[in-house]
């Protein structure tokens, strides 16, 4: 017969799957307000991002993708909202791509 090991009373126990009891409470930073100003903020860069790709409009970069990119990366990360934050890492890479292909102006 097989004997199982047992745990110490004081032991701190693993939840289980479909545990409640280990869950943390929201705060203020986790709240759906801010997560979904990160999304605003990365949607606005997006649409920014795609009339940035368009022949000598590379600098509507500096002013309608990277500042709201850099705004909604900033409220995603203490959301932990990890698709904004994806969202937002993707644009500010493709907008600074953009800007290093052509010269940082057009």
């Amino acid at each position: 017969m097989v004997t199982l090991p047992t745990l110490h009373p004081s032991h701190p126990r693993r939840p289980l799957r479909g545990d409640k009891t280990d869950q943390r409470t929201p705060t203020p930073a986790m709240s759906g307000r801010h997560e979904s100003d990160c999304n605003r903020a990365g949607g606005l860069a997006t649409l920014g991002l795609l009339l940035g790709f368009l022949p000598l409009l590379g600098w509507l970069n500096w002013l309608v993708v990277l500042p709201p990119a850099v705004l909604g990366l900033i409220l995603a990360v203490p959301a932990r909202d990890r698709g904004a934050t994806t969202l937002n890492v993707v644009v500010l890479a493709l907008g600074a791509l953009r800007l290093f292909l052509g010269g940082g102006l057009l």
